[in-house]
């Protein structure tokens, strides 16, 4: 078996990450799998296959000729003619000459255009986002598998396909994301030991509702801090923190009272896996994604008078009785989202894809 994992993203992004998590999770089982990156950005993708013929670009508007060109020339690559590709990027238009394996993230909304923010270079770009995942329903048809990433995915995708997809969630990091002592990770991080910290991660678009953070962040009690990794917030509570190194990142769930959560809708939302290997407790908004994750093993608030819920969560969580049932909970649910489970799930998946389109391109050829 000759596996794939094709993305044109690089590896920061929700999209990169996830195809070197998921290369990372298969490969020692897997003797046959590569990891192809065919994106325009300037990236050193870990563990990458090699390709001089890829190329790179600074110009933000040649990106989406350029990853086009870069797929036309892999599958031209021969040495790759026997590999079936996973693509797990955003550009699809190479399904239908090379049929493969794709995985949806997430239903796209037009919310972008309620946005009133909204600058010409985000318009370009959602604009390009939402022209790609309408590429990508019309030619998921020619998929040997679809992979949903929740079932809020698979019916979000069904409902606009008619398709069938499998459901196979994310996994726990459990060798980054766990629990750690406090006060290392803050002397390791250079915060200040005299405030607690509520974290948030996340970019700027609209269904991330950074103005329900910073509403959330500026009712605050003034010994708490919010700290934003990502897309910034305007709040006297807020340490913006726009970029942070791979081997640091954990370590801020590991020095936070909570990890806050209040996005509209996603079509999974990893941060809160990463909470629950940290033992982080989370808050969140009572959401269909939030509830089919995380169940009751969590902290909900509501949108509506949600200045005035932060001092009244947080006095939950330091009563050590609520915070000791909600531990047990945490405990109880990261169980689904064990790495060996998913691990053989995607193992099982990738052995029946790969007897479907050995049928296909070999039809000739018997496949066990």
């Amino acid at each position: 078996m000759e596996i794939a994992i094709v993305t044109d993203q690089p590896h920061w992004t929700g999209v990169g990450i996830y195809a070197l998590e998921l290369f990372e999770l298969l490969k020692p089982q897997i003797e046959n799998l590569k990891l192809i990156y065919t994106g325009a950005v300037n990236d050193d993708f870990p563990n990458q296959e090699k390709l001089e013929y890829m190329k790179r670009t600074k110009h933000y508007f040649n990106r989406p000729f350029l990853i086009r060109s870069n797929y036309r020339k892999l599958l031209k690559d021969k040495s790759f003619s026997g590999y079936l590709f996973h693509y797990v990027g955003t550009d699809y238009s190479s399904l239908k000459k090379r049929p493969g394996i794709i995985t949806v993230h997430d239903a796209l909304k037009d919310r972008w255009l309620k946005d009133p923010k909204l600058n010409f270079v985000g318009a370009v770009n959602e604009l390009e986002r939402m022209r790609k995942f309408r590429e990508m329903l019309r030619l998921s048809r020619h998929a040997v598998l679809i992979i949903s990433i929740s079932k809020k995915t698979h019916n979000d995708f069904k409902n606009l396909t008619g398709s069938e997809s499998i459901i196979i969630y994310h996994w726990i990091l459990d060798d980054k994301f766990k629990k750690r002592s406090r006060i290392e990770c803050l002397n390791k991080l250079g915060l200040n030991k005299d405030y607690r910290y509520i974290l948030s991660v996340g970019n700027n678009r609209p269904n991330k509702r950074i103005d329900l953070i910073e509403k959330f962040a500026d009712s605050l009690p003034q010994e708490f801090r919010l700290i934003k990794i990502g897309a910034s917030v305007k709040s006297k509570n807020a340490i913006n923190i726009a970029h942070v190194e791979d081997d640091l990142y954990p370590l801020y769930f590991n020095v936070s009272d909570a990890y806050l959560h209040l996005s509209d809708d996603e079509g999974f939302g990893i941060p809160l896996l990463e909470a629950l290997g940290s033992e982080t407790p989370i808050i969140c908004r009572d959401t269909e994604i939030n509830n089919e994750i995380l169940g009751d093993a969590c902290v909900k608030i509501s949108e509506g008078g949600i200045s005035g819920q932060a001092a009244e969560v947080i006095s939950k969580l330091d009563d050590p009785s609520f915070s000791t049932e909600l531990l047990k909970r945490m405990r109880v649910r990261r169980y689904f989202f064990e790495k060996s489970k998913i691990s053989e799930i995607y193992r099982n998946a990738y052995t029946e894809a790969w007897a479907s389109w050995s049928a296909i391109v070999n039809p000739d050829q018997h496949v066990i």
